[in-house]
């Protein structure tokens, strides 16, 4: 059994709320529904009507939604919420949120709940308070004739009627948090302060902390919209969803907001600048820039600088809003994984959910939210993985994969989330095998890929070994010699060995690591004890039959006093002809026996250490070489290797390789190229990459030729023996990096590309 560290989040599932398009009276509801449950500040409002949704789809994807719930059945509702059958949970009370308890007959959440939020607030801050306190929160009550109904709804948030729940969340929340109650007459101007006005939206955000958000844009300011308009009450709510602190200010009754506002830009005036050289700004939104948004803020004054931004589509696609992730406190655990049913599984101890004070109440413990689980580093057993690259359409087999369970898993931008109930004490994942991975990406594309035989050898060869990172004695060319110019029948002594090794510029070699050593330098010797200890070579001895005069090869476990000639069958004497040390012979075995240069498996491992070099400081999976098959299509790739981030970053490698005197000719180019069109229209939107090597000192003039005009059309990926050799490939004995090339540390398959291009084809 091994142990690994990990880190523990949990958080509320985020719920994405599907509303009907243009209907103002969804967006309330949602709003309602979501003062009760803990973290409803942060569920996204997802409009669909009658056509592609693709802005729906958009704000799935971006706010990385767990689960969606229909506000209001609609044809159009249930179609968008079936293209995403994975969101739901393993019990269908998560998608649906209510259910009815049996003995009450009443309605109660199957999510974290803002009941549990009050209780932890009690106990924390408001049990020893006297019963005259009054608490920043606030009850705010209007006319539901109120023109500015809606805004308010938003704003503060309420309690609904619907559906009858067991709990008086609305009592709840006046005892339990000593708020203050108000009834805000109908016409009346907002007077209260903004930073002692809590409402029952607002309490749903407690006790989580946000981060992951890059703002590239955006921030904390002011919504200005038409508080009627159902776009400027869907993009106000998102926008505050997303992690941003901001009011709305109605700017067709913004008499009656003025006071409220300019309080709230008074409080944002007062916060110290994120940066102590750089000034932050106050953000103004808005859907539609006319000068009625200009004269909503005629009469507010603002001390730091305002910036305008307007919400047009492209305002959703990740690259301006980036919402956060909001969590309870960080933790850690440990998990203990074992070998199990011909794979691993990974056995997660949950820690204490301090955020819950009575999680052993019977409907505490059945509400279900989300726990993110993070192994520090990469998962431990070479070849499997638990962070998969987030790819949605994948969703479903991650979840069977790794949690056992259709719908119990979701890998977010965030990590690897599964969802629990308060009762949970440990949890069970199934570490995912790489090969498989790449497999299954292909299969996405719509291109069946399976192992091929050079594949598999290149495979075997790496669990013999021990791991990739065993096969860096490849990186010799005295090695590599030796393996490609000798048959399996030939033998060679220990001399002939280590003199091929050391004439063939072992002097660049000396400082290359392959295992512990005492010494600093690397000699031959050392070099071939290592062959024999990873059973690249086995000895024996050549020895004549004195019958028939047929030289006979006997390995170690066939040498006895007496041996029989497999030729004539005579019995021979062993000690008779062993005259000095020197009768002592190697032959390769193994994978390496074969007179097939194993496949060509010498290049693809010397490829794939060259780029783990540079990739494997993020997530990183790869498979030796595939056959793929579609339709109009069959070909092979020597190597693939998929590269991804946090932030939705994924890039492909498919690649040729050849040992020396092999040519990379235009066929195999214009096979990947196909290849690559298909990969890059992943909804993940890759970019691909052709990833040429060769154990050679050069490509020829032809290949060269070749490349160039590629390279008009394709981002290139070039290894040499000056790349594959190196520890680093670019990175000298010295510890110094290379002149010719822009990107001195690259740590992606694009920054290789613009060193590929400089150094080989600019």
């Amino acid at each position: 059994m091994a142990f690994f560290r990990a880190s523990i989040k949990y958080r509320p599932l985020r719920v994405g709320f599907i509303v009907r398009a243009g209907h103002v009276a969804d967006i309330l509801k949602a709003a309602g529904i979501n003062c009760l449950l803990w973290g409803g500040i942060h569920n996204p409002l997802i409009p669909v009507g009658d056509g592609e949704n693709a802005f729906g789809h958009e704000l799935v994807d971006l706010f990385s939604v767990d689960v969606l719930h229909i506000v209001e059945s609609s044809p159009d509702g249930e179609a968008f919420a079936g293209k995403y059958p994975f969101l739901r949970g393993s019990s269908h009370l998560v998608a649906d949120i209510f259910y009815e308890e049996w003995r009450s007959k009443k309605q109660v959440l199957a999510l974290l709940d803002s009941k549990s939020i009050i209780d932890l607030c009690w106990e924390e801050d408001f049990k020893s308070k006297a019963d005259d306190f009054k608490s920043d929160f606030l009850l705010l009550k209007w006319d539901a004739t109120d023109p500015l109904a809606n805004v308010l709804s938003l704003q503060f948030g309420f309690f609904p009627a619907e559906p009858d729940l067991k709990w008086n969340y609305e009592k709840m929340f006046v005892k339990g948090l000593h708020a203050r109650e108000q009834v805000l007459p109908l016409g009346e101007a907002l007077a209260m302060n903004p930073r002692k006005s809590f409402g029952p939206i607002d309490l749903t955000g407690a006790q989580l902390r946000g981060y992951g958000s890059g703002f590239p844009w955006g921030g904390n300011g002011i919504y200005i919209g038409d508080s009627s308009n159902f776009d400027d009450l869907i993009s106000f709510w998102n926008i505050r969803a997303a992690g941003n602190n901001i009011i709305f200010l109605s700017k067709d009754y913004p008499e009656r907001h003025l006071a409220f506002a300019q309080g709230f830009a008074d409080f944002l005036d007062s916060l110290p600048n994120r940066h102590p050289n750089i000034e932050d700004w106050i953000s103004l939104y808005h859907n539609v820039d006319d000068e009625a948004l200009r004269a909503c803020i005629a009469h507010l004054t603002f001390k730091k600088p305002i910036l305008w931004h307007g919400l047009a589509e492209h305002a959703w696609n990740g690259l301006n809003i980036q919402p956060s992730y909001h969590v309870f406190k960080w933790q850690s655990t440990t998990m203990h994984v074992e070998p199990a049913y011909g794979k691993y599984v990974a056995n997660v101890k949950l820690p204490e959910k301090g955020f819950l004070p009575n999680q052993d109440d019977a409907e505490v413990s059945g509400q279900h939210f989300g726990v993110t689980i993070d192994a520090y580093g990469e998962f431990g057993h070479p070849g499997y993985t638990l962070k998969p690259p987030r790819i949605r359409e994948l969703n479903e087999y991650y979840s069977r994969e790794i949690a056992v369970d259709p719908w119990a898993l979701r890998v977010n931008q965030d990590g690897l989330s599964r969802i629990i109930t308060a009762s949970d004490e440990s949890i069970d994942l199934y570490p995912l095998p790489k090969q498989q991975l790449v497999e299954k990406v292909f299969e996405l594309a719509g291109l069946n890929a399976e192992t091929s035989q050079a594949g598999l050898i290149a495979r075997k060869i790496i669990e013999k070994i021990g791991g990739l990172e065993d096969a860096r004695v490849l990186k010799i060319k005295g090695v590599r010699k030796i393996l490609q110019t000798h048959s399996a029948t030939d033998a060679i002594t220990r001399g002939e060995a280590t003199k091929t090794i050391f004439e063939h510029e072992f002097a660049k070699y000396q400082g290359l690591y392959i295992e512990a050593r005492e010494k600093t330098t690397l000699n031959s010797n050392d070099v071939f004890d290592y062959l024999l200890r990873k059973d690249f070579f086995r000895a024996g001895l050549e020895m004549p039959c004195t019958q028939c005069r047929l030289v006979n090869w006997l390995t170690l476990k066939n040498i006895d006093d007496y041996w029989t000639c497999e030729y004539c069958g005579g019995v021979n004497q062993t000690s008779t002809q062993l005259k000095t040390r020197g009768d002592w012979r190697f032959r390769k075995s193994g994978l390496f026996a074969k007179d097939n240069n194993q496949e060509g498996a010498v290049p693809v491992l010397l490829a794939l250490l060259t780029l783990k070099r540079i990739l494997d400081h993020s997530n990183f999976a790869y498979s030796t070489a595939l056959n793929l098959y579609a339709r109009g299509l069959s070909c092979e790739t020597d190597l693939a290797v998929l590269q991804y981030g946090r932030r939705d970053e994924f890039e492909i490698g498919i690649g040729e390789c050849k040992s020396e005197g092999g040519t990379i000719d235009a066929a195999d180019c214009k096979n990947l190229g196909e290849v690559a069109d298909r990969l890059a229209a992943l909804s993940v939107a890759p970019q691909v990459y052709l990833i040429l090597a060769k154990a050679s000192d050069s490509f020829s003039e032809e290949e060269l030729g070749l490349f160039r005009n590629l390279a008009k059309q394709r981002e290139l990926v070039l290894f040499t023996n000056r790349e594959l050799e190196l520890y680093h490939p670019y990175w000298l004995d010295n510890g110094q990096t290379e002149e010719d090339i822009p990107e001195k540390y690259p740590h992606s398959l694009g920054e290789l590309s613009r060193n590929s291009y400089a150094r080989y084809l600019k």
